[in-house]
């Protein structure tokens, strides 16, 4: 579906089920990707839409991002990695095999990927590496949001009780702070103005900055 800021209106030429979603471009132009089942990918601008299925067929349940008409990613559950130039999509593997989740690319020639419970990932321009240091994943789940190669949000979450909090400076992981809730988190977003929120069962959201961690609102009906 696409918000024209009045209304919203389905995508009619998007005719497979899609399972992730995201927007980028910056001056280049605003573009939108999504990815489904059986590597099928659709990146349109609003107005024009062209499907593309990728190498190995996976399930694109792991992300996908875009930062212009030359350049965007998709991860797989599976364990595959994919970058598009532009014309086409070549699978990228990691060292690490997990399934990889959380997918963001924040500005051209930068993606960074979670391998599950494993390992955080960044692209290097030619390949998958870890990142310079690697989050201290204290609980059984690990999601992270991006703002940029120098500003990254994690939440880790120990039996949907104990939450920890965490930001990456581009060179080390550094705890927030930790909140106790016994509900599930969605996952975490980035900020643009700085810091991050996550979305948990009845309502609950909390914002992470550099400094602190706290809980912003409670919206039953969210």
């Amino acid at each position: 579906y696409q918000y024209d800021g009045t209304t919203i209106s389905k995508v009619t030429q998007v005719g497979d089920s899609v399972f992730s979603i995201a927007s980028g471009g910056g001056a280049s132009g605003k573009y939108v990707i999504a990815g489904g089942w059986n590597g099928v990918v659709w990146i349109g601008n609003g107005q024009t839409w062209q499907r593309h299925v990728l190498p190995s067929a996976p399930f694109l349940n792991g992300g996908v991002c875009i930062t212009g008409p030359n350049e965007a990613f998709a991860a797989s559950t599976g364990g595959g990695l994919f970058r598009f130039d532009g014309t086409a999509w070549t699978s990228v593997p990691a060292a690490n095999t997990a399934g990889k989740v959380n997918l963001e690319c924040p500005a051209p020639g930068q993606a960074f990927v979670v391998a599950q419970n494993s390992q955080q990932l960044r692209w290097s321009g030619n390949a998958w590496v870890t990142l310079s240091a690697q989050a201290p994943q204290v609980g059984r789940s690990f999601s992270w949001a991006v703002s940029s190669a120098s500003e990254i949000y994690a939440v880790s979450d120990s039996a949907n009780v104990d939450r920890a909090f965490y930001r990456y400076d581009g060179s080390t992981w550094k705890e927030i702070g930790r909140l106790r809730f016994t509900q599930p988190y969605v996952l975490p977003w980035a900020d643009p103005r700085g810091g991050a929120y996550v979305g948990s069962q009845f309502g609950r959201v909390e914002r992470v900055t550099s400094s602190a961690v706290s809980v912003v609102s409670y919206q039953p009906s969210f």
